[in-house]
């Protein structure tokens, strides 16, 4: 019987010591974590106290580099409440998309004022994470790309109502960058409104992690609250916060939709003109400037304002296989909001800012008739179909358009021939100084010119003499 219970004994003590989890620390980071499954790192207590704590998504302990997918702070047994010390001044926590689970973070904290979480949808397991009290300085939890899991304030803080929650959905200009959708936790107090205070803190977030603001097109906003909240909630707007985005971009919070008038006028964007005149510096950029370019834009633009790097063209005549390019008289002369021109460039980009401009509520893009041509300007994506002639998408050629899908990106424009029925392929292009501009086929991959003598044999270009062109 003693035998018996001498095994017992040996057996228990070997299954005890193979459940506790050896910890570790590291000194880079400041804190203590283990090994869990030989495969990932949990993190058990910060030992730090800068103003500011990320966790890293991934470490290296005895030359294997270890993914950190948890944190699971200390338990009462274990001395500590949570991963943050109570003493801790840490006032910020930046969350990496590593994570997967979220429990005893902080519980009684009363210096961390925000939390960033990079991947909302990462996070499988978030229970009791943020504990604290109505002394507690936490302002916000911001969650990032919060799509499929739908946290609310009980995740965050055990359940009690100091949380109230917005889920923020991101449309983008760019169709091809995908739609997100965020969730920001902010201090509760009674009747509350989602304020200035909260969105100018979103905006400035977005920022922080390199969202470039000017390519949202719209933000939607819904305020949550828990199923035990009897408050109302509202949203107050003092300011029109769609002004943070660029120009057209939309907040819509609530019931109530407010657009933007601010002068940042994003490129191959539809534009409308504002309802009343919109003053003061306008900034616009656009990508893939090198060499000829078709403008129409929706304000005053010269050569100046292009850090004389630009030279800025208009058709000035036209016949019936022609038509004439001619430079503007000076560098500081004038081409009118509206105004179809073609502007030959050593930039790269434009990242035009001009100061003490307007954006008339009456401004259009304008038509202009030259001799039997037609350019025609565009302030949205248009469909102009075969037989018209434009430039190039790389700038560097110009010609005839051949599908009937053709289109005119927003401030660009086209020249439009005589009749659509017999337009020639080709048109001659002149210049009244020593520029010059290549004429090909539009919408297609250039094709080289085959010539041939009259007996059929292969000619070179720019040789002297009467020529078959394409075919013998």
């Amino acid at each position: 019987m003693k035998k018996f219970i001498f095994s017992f004994l040996l057996i228990f003590f070997a299954l005890t010591c193979s459940a506790q989890t050896t910890r570790y620390t590291n000194e880079e980071y400041q804190f203590e974590y283990s090994i869990k499954k030989n495969s990932y790192i949990s993190l058990f207590k910060y030992l730090g106290d800068g103003a500011s704590f990320t966790i890293p998504a991934e470490i290296e302990h005895d030359g294997q580099i270890y993914p950190i997918t948890e944190i699971s702070g200390p338990t009462t047994n274990d001395n500590g409440k949570s991963f943050i010390p109570s003493t801790c001044e840490v006032k910020e926590i930046f969350v990496p998309s590593s994570i997967t689970s979220l429990s005893r973070v902080t519980r009684d904290n009363k210096f961390l004022e925000k939390v960033i979480v990079e991947n909302g949808d990462n996070i499988t397991n978030c229970l009791s994470a943020f504990y604290f009290d109505m002394n507690c300085n936490l302002k916000y939890i911001i969650v990032f790309n919060n799509k499929n899991k739908k946290f609310y304030a009980s995740d965050w803080n055990g359940g009690t109502i100091s949380f109230s929650g917005a889920e923020i959905a991101l449309s983008f200009f760019d169709s091809s960058i995908e739609k997100e959708t965020i969730k920001l936790f902010f201090r509760h107090t009674y009747n509350m409104k989602f304020n200035e205070e909260q969105f100018n803190y979103l905006i400035s977030e977005l920022k922080n992690r390199g969202t470039d603001i000017y390519k949202i097109s719209k933000i939607e906003i819904k305020v949550h609250k828990s199923t035990i909240e009897t408050n109302s909630f509202t949203f107050n707007f003092t300011s029109n916060p769609a002004n943070e985005l660029a120009y057209g971009a939309k907040v819509i919070a609530g019931s109530t939709t407010y657009v933007s008038s601010n002068p940042v006028i994003p490129d191959k964007v539809d534009f409308t003109a504002p309802t009343s005149d919109i003053t003061g510096t306008i900034n616009y950029t656009r990508s893939n400037t090198l060499n000829w370019n078709s403008v129409c834009l929706p304000f005053d633009i010269k050569e100046s304002d292009f850090g004389g790097n630009s030279k800025i063209y208009e058709v000035t005549s036209a016949s019936s296989d022609a038509i004439t390019l001619s430079r503007v008289a000076t560098s500081e002369t004038t081409i009118p909001a509206g105004t179809p021109c073609f502007i030959k460039s050593t930039d790269e980009q434009w990242d035009l800012t001009i100061s003490d401009a307007t954006i008339s509520s009456s401004v259009s893009a304008q038509s202009i008739t030259v001799g039997n041509y037609q350019v025609v300007g565009s302030f949205e994506l248009k469909t102009i179909g075969a037989n018209n002639y434009k430039l190039t998408a790389d700038g560097s050629k110009f010609g005839i358009t051949n599908k009937d899908d053709a289109t005119v990106t927003p401030f660009r424009c086209y020249i439009t021939p005589p009749s659509s029925s017999n337009a020639p392929a080709f048109i001659n292009v002149n210049f009244d100084e020593g520029a010059t501009i290549t004429l090909v086929p539009n919408d297609a991959e250039p094709q080289k010119v085959k010539l041939y003598d009259l007996l059929g044999r292969p000619r070179k270009e720019a040789t002297p003499g009467i020529f078959i062109k394409s075919t013998r």
